[in-house]
């Protein structure tokens, strides 16, 4: 566990077990970061979260709060609960899932390259989702979801509780 009034800077880092982070600054890896465990990160509506290193999360990482946030793994990307007050840029080549409700004001941008993205639950609150490498993308939205410049090589399929759309020419 980790608490700090400022932001901070992960070195190279590795966690045998679970890493519970609360910040009230910015958050960034100038070196990769290896978590075994759950990753929990508190940082305020108003703060960024940029892990983009080759960074490796075994288990699911939740944002209980955060304004823009990159999330590079090196293998799967498991996603908890999420709160994210502006974007989202996930990458992880072997999938991005979720055990927990993602909620995004922002653009998500995904990419998995050749793996899948499967973000299914009923909870989901996206603004707009771009899946810009993938081979199937499942997306479940509560309401309304939009989506950005999307680029598969298998299928999709989008379930919202409004109004699906999109905003630029997908690739499917």
């Amino acid at each position: 566990t980790l608490a700090d009034v400022n932001g901070i800077d992960f070195g190279a880092s590795t966690v045998s077990g679970n890493l519970v982070l609360t910040s009230a600054g910015p958050v960034t890896d100038s070196g990769v970061v290896r978590v075994a465990g759950t990753t929990t990160l508190t940082n305020g509506a108003g703060n960024d979260i940029t892990f983009d290193n080759a960074d490796d999360f075994t288990g699911a990482v939740s944002v209980v709060s955060a304004q823009n946030v990159i999330l590079n793994d090196t293998n799967a990307l498991i996603f908890g609960v999420a709160t994210i007050s502006g974007t989202l840029g996930a990458t992880a080549p072997t999938g991005i899932t979720q055990v927990g409700a993602i909620t995004v004001a922002g653009i998500a941008t995904l990419n998995t390259g050749t793996a899948d993205v499967t973000l299914t639950n009923a909870a989901n609150d996206f603004s707009t989702v771009a899946v810009t490498a993938a081979r199937h993308a499942s997306l479940r939205d509560a309401n309304a979801i939009i989506l950005g410049a999307t680029t598969l090589t298998g299928n999709l399929s989008v379930q919202g509780g409004g109004l699906v759309g999109h905003t630029i020419t997908d690739s499917v």
